[in-house]
């Protein structure tokens, strides 16, 4: 594992730490995809939707926007 790699798992396991130190209410998460790896099995709708008990009926749609040369998402509710 080069250094980079663990000084990155490292920063984000204290930064879960630190999270985890908050109410619950006030913790916000989100999931990080590769968009060029998808393969559109909707494993990640399925993982989002279980972990979060959304009721029948809502989904989430992803909404990109491109800032300078980057592509941004977010997944958004809708009914």
């Amino acid at each position: 594992m080069s250094i980079k790699v663990k000084d990155d798992i490292e920063r984000m396991q204290d930064e879960l730490q630190e999270a985890l130190k908050k109410p619950p209410k006030e913790r916000h998460w989100v999931m990080v995809l590769d968009r060029k790896k998808c393969v559109d099995c909707q494993a990640c709708t399925i993982a989002c939707k279980s972990e979060n008990v959304t009721p029948p009926g809502v989904a989430y749609r992803s909404e990109e926007r491109r800032v300078g040369k980057e592509c941004r998402s977010r997944w958004s509710p809708y009914h």
